[in-house]
């Protein structure tokens, strides 16, 4: 037999090679890994004992403290704790409890902020404040499927904290798709009533974008005709008008712009 077709017959033949075998994960590491795993489960379970006895405190202070210091772990257990102070009695309690569940970047908190908002609408409606501390808490998590909820309608509000509100937290969701509901708006919205809002959606729209149009809608809306397709936000937020940089951080409880606080120190 020719030597090239015995050893193709025999290639065939062969079994097939055996896979990489997976890296195994180090007994030690596999430990250390359920050691820290086990010791942040109860953690979270004494974190949230402790909200719960805490939150039966006559005090509205020591309730509000409690959930600030049950704030520091992110885990479902604290979580559904903190969610719970959603119903106090305490107006302040349930600010606190709305915006801890803002700062934890975990689903369970988003999904407690949204429960409480559909339940609560009419009551809520009538609380600017909380409202807007609400909303807040909601942008803080930039998800996608609040989008669309948060900008439907933010034009009509009645007050300018409630239109700023929802539209710099759809902002804060920085994507094509946030920009493109911001537009939406303003076209499906009266041109004077939009010419009015402009100091709500300029910062939101330059945060967005990375450009500044100004106060004028026109040229905004020019400038997306031209822009949309294809359009995608820029990777980083872009350095903004000192003005609008310093509405931005005052909305999120941030520090003025670095500009300012230059200035102030040129005094002397």
């Amino acid at each position: 037999m020719d030597p090239l077709a015995l050893a193709l017959a025999l290639g065939a033949l062969a079994p097939p090679a055996a896979p990489p075998a997976a890296a195994a994960v180090p007994v030690a590491q596999e430990t250390s890994d359920k050691e820290a795993k086990k010791k942040r489960e109860k953690e979270a379970r004494a974190a949230a004992e402790t909200l719960g006895k805490a939150l039966g405190d006559d005090d509205p202070a020591e309730r509000r403290a409690a959930i600030v210091e049950a704030s520091k772990l992110v885990h479902p257990r604290v979580i559904e704790a903190v969610a719970k102070a959603l119903g106090d009695a305490d107006v302040g309690v349930r600010r606190e409890a709305i915006d801890a569940l803002g700062n934890k970047q975990h689903e369970d908190a988003l999904d407690a902020l949204r429960r409480f908002a559909r339940k609560e609408r009419r009551k809520l409606a009538e609380d600017q404040d909380t409202n807007v501390t609400l909303i807040r808490a909601i942008g803080r998590h930039a998800d996608e499927s609040t989008t669309s909820w948060l900008a439907r309608g933010a034009l009509e509000e009645e007050s300018f904290a409630m239109r700023e509100a929802r539209v710099f937290a759809v902002a804060n969701r920085r994507s094509a798709e946030s920009l493109d509901a911001l537009f939406d708006e303003m076209a499906r919205t009266d041109a004077r009533r939009v010419k009015n809002h402009m100091r709500a959606l300029r910062p939101a729209l330059t945060y967005l974008s990375g450009v500044d149009n100004g106060d004028d809608p026109a040229r905004w809306a020019a400038w997306w005709r031209e822009n949309e397709k294809g359009f995608e936000v820029p990777a980083k937020p872009p350095a903004m008008p000192t003005k609008l940089d310093n509405a931005w951080r005052r909305f999120w409880g941030e520090g003025p712009s670095y500009e300012r606080r230059k200035k102030r120190g040129d005094r002397g």
